[in-house]
């Protein structure tokens, strides 16, 4: 048992999958607990957690993804995934958030702050960031750390 604060790189689900145990998290609980704050939604659709069970524990899916957690006296409290590509269009290197969670502000700031420490030095050309929930202090932090507002972004549900 760890005690005090700390942020750890994860390259398994094991590791995360406290991320799931730790809210005791199935479909339901899910959609009640972060759905209906929006807090975690895509085309104003829950996530599957399920499916995002399935999909990373494949390994293969963990060599392009960064992903950090915090804990806090061995409780995990925060969590943010990035997506390491390249752009075949402009042939530039991306590091694109992925998921980004915890209720707490500062530790939000921290793991941003650290992964973005991570694409410096690792060379990426861009980061890209999201605001699905069109949240204003999200806004007011991607701008004040210099990121650009690149487009508007709309989507049509053909199923549901």
């Amino acid at each position: 048992m760890v005690f005090g604060k700390m942020i750890k790189r994860v390259q398994h689900i094991s590791e995360v999958q406290e991320c799931f145990d730790n809210w005791a998290i199935n479909q339901k609980e899910w959609n009640d607990k972060f759905h209906s704050e929006n807090k975690f939604s895509k085309f104003g659709l829950p996530f599957d957690v399920n499916c995002l069970q399935s999909f990373w524990s494949n390994q293969y899916h963990w060599n392009s993804c960064y992903a950090l957690i915090h804990k806090t006296d061995d409780v995990l409290d925060g969590f943010i995934w990035w997506i390491m590509g390249l752009d075949e269009k402009i042939n530039k290197r991306t590091f694109t958030e992925y998921v980004w969670f915890s209720n707490n502000p500062k530790i939000s700031i921290k793991l941003f702050k650290e992964s973005i420490k991570y694409a410096k030095a690792n060379n990426f050309d861009i980061i890209n960031v999201g605001n699905i929930n069109d949240d204003p202090k999200l806004k007011k932090f991607y701008k004040k750390n210099g990121f650009n507002l690149a487009t508007e972004y709309r989507y049509k549900i053909l199923k549901n």
